[in-house]
């Protein structure tokens, strides 16, 4: 992976909300099963954060997702 570039591979969630927080430096909280999901994402770097989770939620479907963004808090569901 080059150091301008996220790269994800049939991640579960547990991955992408681990991404999220080292990248952003938020906190996540979810009460989704982390150990589902199989997400496959490559993003620059420097993408903002919405932009992130707007795709993120388009092309999750197992399961759906969906943000709230509270602070530094973002919470999935």
């Amino acid at each position: 992976m080059d150091q301008g570039e996220i790269l994800l591979r049939n991640a579960p969630l547990s991955e992408v909300i681990r991404t999220l927080e080292d990248q952003y430096g938020i906190t996540v909280s979810t009460t989704l099963n982390t150990n589902a999901g199989s997400y496959t994402f490559r993003f620059p770097a420097g993408m903002p954060l919405p932009q992130v989770l707007d795709i993120l939620q388009k092309i999750s479907y197992k399961p759906k997702i969906s943000f709230t963004m509270n602070a530094n808090r973002l919470t999935i569901r």
